[in-house]
């Protein structure tokens, strides 16, 4: 099993027991079946992207946390990135910046 399965299919099913939710009721809630819950939760496959999207609004997660993302990271990164930004990206990246600061 590769790294982004194993640490998608640890994330998701503490995500899905902490919505005391079984395998068949979020597989209803997000339209697709059980077996596809169990494949993903057993790190045998990864859920489509529409799906990753629906799991995170269904369970109440971050869609970078379920895949392993350190968010801590990304804002480095863009922090660095910022710094050796040109006039342009710098415009872009205050944008972003704003955004996230609002929510």
């Amino acid at each position: 099993m590769n790294v982004v399965k194993r640490v998608f299919s640890e994330n998701f099913k503490i995500a899905r027991k902490n919505a005391g939710l079984s395998m068949r009721k979020l597989a209803d809630m997000i339209g697709t079946t059980t077996q596809s819950v169990f494949l993903w939760e057993n790190g045998k496959a990864l859920p489509q992207e529409h799906f990753m999207k629906r799991i995170s609004e269904v369970l109440k997660v971050d869609y970078e946390w379920l895949i392993g993302i350190d968010i801590g990271r990304k804002i480095d990164y863009w922090i660095y990135e910022l710094i050796n930004a040109d006039d342009k990206k710098k415009e872009a990246m205050k944008t972003i910046w704003q955004t996230i600061k609002n929510l």
